[in-house]
């Protein structure tokens, strides 16, 4: 199959700057709505890979530890070094700087779309709809998040450029393309996959040497990176899905679908969205291959690599992890690509050419609305509790995640070192394990054990619980008749839960739950009498229902 035209020149000229007045405008509106809930304060996994990972650094002089420790399966190298510079010239940490710098970033997105897709370059409504595409809070938490704005949001940046300047055919072009490819690798753990989908620009153009640096830099890395994960004992805590996938395919297909659709709250609509979104980028690339190019293909294959990389990881959670919002740009990606890939074909629809293009562009205006419409009340929720941090003393951070018990003393040390002088922190969340031999009678807590499973000699839980705000304890309390040999506790998304109790608050309710025995057996008479709940505000135990646990609460 042969592949058309290569994006050789990004074509600046005076003509090409009135094309750009669309796609400035709405991306400056979408800086504007990222810029009033944007706020300096530490969210989930800032504590780790910011806030504790500087204090380590000032502690112990290990910058290669400090650098190259891998935050679960990332390198984050930019986020690390862009707090190391704050502290040293302002002598504290702005959380808002990421956040910032990350979104800046993404207009690079729109123009790697316009080297890529040469024949829009002159085409203002289409540049709009692809603006329209990238630019939406669709990924809102990139609005709140600074290690997600700074690490997310510019490897994607930094993947597309690469592909780009690798397709010309320069020397100096390649280097460049070979550079922000390395970046891109230490800036999030998918930008090592660029390596694989680069080969797709350099076979189709038969540069064999290219190819061979190309591939001799990418396994360089990859034996680095593996290397790092040897060395610091890395745990992601969360098991692969190649159990999942032998007994449970269709949970795994699920999981991939409602990820490349993550932009709906709802996983039906997710996946949906997903297989919809799919099945058109198939037909534009069979029926138009006027839009085909190497840069096109490998940007394609990075964007679905980067997806099942993301569901080999994390499809046992379940689908609910698939709809965090930050992984809402991935769908945002392939559908400004099908924008720029269904325009030759519209055009060639004669008189109703013009109909359809501006009825796409209102379809996609619509969206652009609706999605701010349904985000702003979760970044509103977020930036209202941040005031209320201001103003309410001696308390500590709801978003660290459960098990983060670490979160205050890290922010206490850090004001106390000046790091991050804030001296009011809001709504600790202390969730730990204790084993407890004698339950008084329980009752039914707010929440739920969604699935329980054993997977190989591990008992694994997912669900999701509304701890009240008049506990004295904000943890959780696990009763089994063995304990297990490893207790591991991560938080998920569950976008379903705050959209059926109308409760935003809820968002981070859910949590998996690992627990390990020496033998499957143990782990399915555990799987018969586990029960996990919480200690109300009067002592009583309350008990998160499932049915292992209903003989519990005397049903």
């Amino acid at each position: 199959m042969m592949l058309a035209h290569s994006p050789s020149s990004a074509g600046w000229s005076a003509r090409s700057l009135p094309p750009l007045l669309g796609p400035v405008l709405v991306f400056a509106c979408y800086l504007v709505m990222v810029a009033r809930h944007t706020q300096n304060i530490p969210y989930w996994d800032d504590y780790d890979a910011i806030l504790i990972a500087l204090l380590d650094l000032h502690r112990d002089g290990n910058w290669f530890n400090f650098l190259f420790h891998p935050h679960v399966d990332h390198l984050i190298v930019p986020v690390k070094l862009l707090g190391e510079v704050q502290w040293r010239l302002f002598g504290r940490v702005d959380f808002a700087w990421y956040i910032y710098l990350g979104n800046l970033s993404l207009f690079g997105l729109y123009l790697c779309w316009r080297a890529t897709f040469p024949h829009l370059r002159e085409r203002p409504l289409w540049q709009v709809m692809a603006a329209l595409a990238l630019f939406n809070l669709s990924y809102w938490e990139a609005s709140i998040w600074a290690m997600t704005a700074l690490s997310n949001l510019p490897v994607l940046v930094l993947a597309w450029a690469s592909l780009v300047w690798l397709a010309r055919p320069s020397r100096g072009a390649f280097g460049l393309g070979l550079g922000l490819a390395v970046l891109a690798t230490f800036t999030q753990g998918n930008g090592l996959l660029l390596f694989a989908a680069g080969v797709l620009v350099l076979v189709p153009q038969r540069r064999w040497r290219a190819l061979a640096l190309w591939l001799l830099v990418g396994a360089a890395l990859a034996a680095f990176y593996i290397g790092l994960r040897q060395y610091f004992v890395v745990d992601t805590k969360i098991a692969n899905a190649s159990t999942l996938l032998l007994s449970r395919p269709h949970e795994v297909l699920m999981f991939f679908l409602a990820f490349i659709g993550a932009g709906f709250r709802a996983a039906h609509a997710a996946m949906a969205a997903g297989a919809l979104l799919l099945i058109g980028l198939a037909l534009a690339w069979w029926r138009v291959p006027t839009s085909r190019s190497p840069v096109l293909l490998a940007w394609l294959g990075l964007l679905l690599l980067s997806a099942l990389a993301a569901t080999w990881s994390r499809a046992s959670i379940g689908v609910e992890a698939a709809l965090s919002s930050r992984y809402s740009l991935y769908g945002c990606l392939l559908l400004a690509l099908l924008i720029g890939m269904a325009a030759p074909a519209i055009d060639q629809m004669g008189r109703g050419r013009k109909v359809l293009s501006w009825l796409l562009m209102a379809l996609l205006a619509v969206g652009w609305v609706a999605t701010y419409r349904v985000n702003k009340a979760e970044l509103r929720q977020h930036y209202d509790n941040n005031l209320a941090l201001q103003a309410e003393p001696g308390t500590c951070s709801v978003y660290a995640y459960p098990g983060q018990t670490h979160a205050a003393k890290a922010l206490a040390e850090a004001r106390a070192t000046g790091l991050f002088p804030i001296d009011r922190i809001r709504n600790c969340v202390d969730i730990e394990s204790s084993w407890l031999s004698d339950w008084p009678p329980a009752v039914r807590a707010d929440g739920s054990l969604d699935r329980i499973t054993v997977e190989g000699a591990a008992v694994v839980a997912v669900g999701w619980v509304r701890l009240p705000d008049t506990l004295p304890e904000r943890r959780l309390e696990l009763s089994a008749p063995v304990a297990p040999s490893k207790i591991e506790l991560a938080s998920l998304d569950r976008p379903d839960v705050a959209v059926a109790l109308s409760d935003p608050g809820l968002r981070r309710s859910g949590f998996i739950l690992r627990l390990e025995y020496p033998s499957t057996e143990a782990a399915n008479a555990a799987l018969l009498s586990l029960c996990l709940g919480y200690r109300g505000a009067d002592g009583q135990r309350v008990v998160l229902p499932h049915r292992a646990a209903e003989c519990l609460l005397g049903q």
